[in-house]
């Protein structure tokens, strides 16, 4: 019996801050590059010694665009409707871009579950049950990084 190749499919709806979906294929991802270069910054002010505090309060100062206010402004649906000021980032936000690797390229799939199929309540999977398959995206940063 031949071995099929597979083919991986993504699950997650959701895409991260700096890419997009593709116009072709809503399960392609490609990269935005305006929020791309946000990402990059963050990345290279956290290997430069910034917290994501510090991040955050360097991006309010110089009036960056957080990811909802960014959406906003190129009319892009998003989950947050209401913002007092677009420029306050929370350091939960940098958190979250700095240790999220499909940035790499790679896509990360059963990170959660749910309790039964009658209890709906979400459960975060151990990361060592996490799949993990490269290079489905075009990467921001580096693996190194």
């Amino acid at each position: 019996m031949a071995v099929q190749s597979r083919t991986w499919r993504r699950v997650s709806p959701s895409v991260p801050f700096g890419y997009k979906k593709s116009e072709s294929d809503p399960k392609q991802w490609g990269v935005d590059e305006p929020a791309a270069e946000i990402v990059k910054w963050i990345y290279a002010l956290c290997l430069a010694g910034r917290g994501p505090s510090q991040i955050a309060r360097q991006f309010e100062k110089e009036q960056v665009l957080i990811p909802s206010a960014y959406y906003e402004s190129v009319g892009k649906p998003h989950a947050q409707k209401e913002f007092q000021n677009p420029y306050a980032w929370d350091q939960k936000t940098i958190v979250g871009i700095l240790e999220n690797r499909q940035y790499t390229g790679c896509a990360i799939n059963f990170k959660t579950t749910t309790v039964s199929y009658k209890v709906h309540k979400t459960v975060y999977k151990p990361k060592e049950e996490h799949q993990i398959i490269p290079n489905m995206q075009e990467p921001i940063i580096s693996e190194e990084e």
